[in-house]
């Protein structure tokens, strides 16, 4: 079985997975953050709470590994005071904006390739900062960063740096990947859809040990692991016969937990309308 053939079918083109769409809808939201500092523009999957359930999912993860750290005095991958967070596709940074209000106070990198969506979440972070400007003035955690970087076509070196020279400890992706789920595009080198090159683009971002954290609404969990954790043999399959050398694996992923949303059932069959799998790379 190749690489192709381990993953789902691929999903039908949308306009949603163009730029243009993007840079049109975080245009519309600037202006009207801009009015009303109250708005700060769409909550991706707010109806379902994913924010609120992949916030809580970290924090007990973290006591989990706390917990296991007492017993076998391994030194715990998550710790809010110490981890790295870097947010794929970060819009308007409500997520990293949550994590930082539950005390995950390291540092914090929201990336997007719109510049308009980074245009709007410094925005949105300059009038927390101004809202919250008393209680900050003896906080030492640092501001939440945002930056223009496309996760396909963009240098790994921009976001590959300093302390996260080897990697992120949690990366995020909330609605990110359904995006280029949607795109036709195809990556210049290889030839293959955006979505087909994803996993290999994410795991250079996460840290040996790290975390990545991805919720989707296109995607089942058992779409999630066939695309994250293909058939042994298959990656590397796809790796050699159409990635280009330098997008070449270091490692993999294996599933290190989920979230648990609200089911539904039809015709006999359970099933939700969310999904969010917590991968570890190895």
């Amino acid at each position: 079985m190749d690489g192709a053939e381990s993953q789902p079918a691929h999903l039908e083109p949308s306009e949603l997975g163009t730029k243009e769409y993007w840079n049109k809808l975080y245009t519309n939201e600037l202006s009207n953050h801009a009015a009303d500092p109250s708005d700060i523009g769409t909550v991706w999957f707010d109806d379902s709470d994913a924010e609120a359930k992949m916030v809580e999912f970290l924090a007990d993860l973290e006591q989990e590994q706390e917990q296991q750290q007492q017993e076998s005095s391994q030194s715990p991958v998550l710790a809010k005071g110490t981890s790295s967070l870097l947010d794929l596709g970060c819009g308007n940074g409500s997520l990293l904006f949550a994590l930082r209000d539950d005390g995950w106070s390291a540092r914090a990198l929201g990336v997007d390739y719109s510049p308009q969506s980074v245009a709007l979440a410094r925005q949105v972070a300059a009038s927390r900062a101004e809202e919250h400007k008393e209680e900050e003035d003896d906080d030492e955690t640092p501001a939440v960063e945002f930056s223009e970087w496309d996760i396909i076509a963009g240098e790994s070196s921009t976001v590959l740096n300093g302390a996260q020279s080897s990697g992120w400890d949690v990366v995020l992706d909330k609605g990110t990947f359904d995006a280029i789920s949607l795109s036709d595009a195809r990556d210049q080198a290889s030839g293959r859809r955006l979505c087909e090159c994803y996993r290999e683009r994410v795991l250079r971002l996460v840290r040996p040990g790290g975390i990545f954290l991805v919720t989707s609404c296109n995607w089942t969990e058992e779409e999630l692991r066939a695309w994250f954790v293909p058939p042994s043999g298959a990656a590397a399959a796809a790796t050699t016969t159409s990635a280009p050398a330098e997008e070449a694996e270091i490692g993999k992923f294996e599933v290190a937990g989920r979230v648990q949303y609200r089911t539904f059932s039809f015709g006999g069959v359970k099933g939700q309308t969310i999904s969010t799998l917590c991968f570890r790379r190895i």
